[in-house]
């Protein structure tokens, strides 16, 4: 039988996040959200010390023995076998080539086994589909804008990383254009100061008008980026997360203007979890491998598969 508890986790560029789930319920139990900064450069045991200190305290908060864990992280990485070649990224360095799963697991006291890992946006999309903003729909697009350029599709079970960010986009790729690097060069180009990220640029509005074409310009490109995909994919909804989808407000005109413009109605919905939604989503996606896996066992043991 597969435990109704399975601890979620949500490693970052910054930080790691740790929560045990219900998944009857499909919620995060908040009193076990434990949320730690962390230095991405360190050398590798101090990165792991600070993943699994974060993941016993968010056990210690839930008081009961969980025995499955679910982690979403950025890739590239062999999800599958646990092994990590992040490299030349500015963060996690010291773990190429490492074997997270039997890292944490040395650290946990639990089996490697009991530890699976799957790209960051498709537990995103995962989340936000069992019980976020695309709950109920059969197909979905999710984009995580941020540092990166986070993609995924939902097509009426799992989540997968679309791996779109270096899709083809005006002679360049689409990650040169939808994450926090376009926002800081072209806002220095417009107004010859340097913002370290959207935020700060958000809050530099009000005296820095000019800013404002920044938006609008990300609002056009990505609504010609969009019309492009809703052809191919034909997606119920659009889901938008992370850093960037905190200013929709600023260029939702223009994005829904370009997508109108092309005769595309497909709703775009903001993100209704949040960073819960990849602690959802990667607590649903171990669990549902251990179902997998565990029927497929108990097939082989009564019989039924053939070799």
């Amino acid at each position: 039988m597969i435990s109704q508890y399975v601890v979620g986790v949500d490693i970052g560029g910054s930080h790691i996040t740790a929560a045990v789930t219900d998944m009857q319920q499909k919620r995060i139990l908040q009193h076990t959200i434990v949320r730690q900064s962390l230095n991405t450069q360190a050398a590798s045991d101090q990165i792991f010390d600070v993943w699994a200190a974060a993941i016993r305290a968010s056990l210690q908060l839930h008081g009961h023995a969980v025995h499955l864990a679910g982690i979403a992280m950025p890739g590239p990485v062999d999800y599958a076998k646990g092994i990590c070649y992040i490299r030349d990224q500015q963060k996690y360095d010291a773990l190429y080539g490492l074997n997270l799963k039997e890292e944490l697991g040395a650290r946990l006291h639990i089996p490697a086994t009991a530890i699976y890992m799957a790209n960051d946006a498709a537990c995103f999309m995962q989340g936000e589909a069992d019980g976020g903003a695309g709950a109920g729909a059969g197909r979905l697009l999710g984009f995580t804008l941020g540092t990166g350029f986070g993609s995924a599709r939902f097509h009426g079970s799992f989540a997968a990383d679309a791996d779109l960010w270096h899709r083809p986009f005006r002679n360049r790729i689409a990650e040169e254009f939808f994450s926090t690097r376009w926002f800081v060069a072209e806002s220095e180009r417009i107004s010859g100061k340097q913002y370290p990220d959207v935020r700060s640029i958000v809050q530099a509005l009000p005296q820095e008008p000019m800013l404002k074409e920044l938006f609008i310009s990300f609002g056009r490109n990505f609504g010609i980026f969009l019309s492009e995909l809703i052809v191919e994919e034909k997606p119920d909804r659009i889901i938008l997360g992370g850093n960037i989808a905190h200013s929709y407000a600023h260029f939702s005109d223009a994005l829904i203007a370009t997508l109108d413009s092309a005769g595309l109605y497909v709703p775009v919905r903001l993100s209704e979890l949040g960073e819960e939604a990849s602690l959802l989503g990667a607590a649903s996606f171990a669990q549902r491998t251990r179902t997998i896996e565990t029927n497929g066992i108990q097939k082989h043991l009564n019989g039924t598969i053939r070799h």
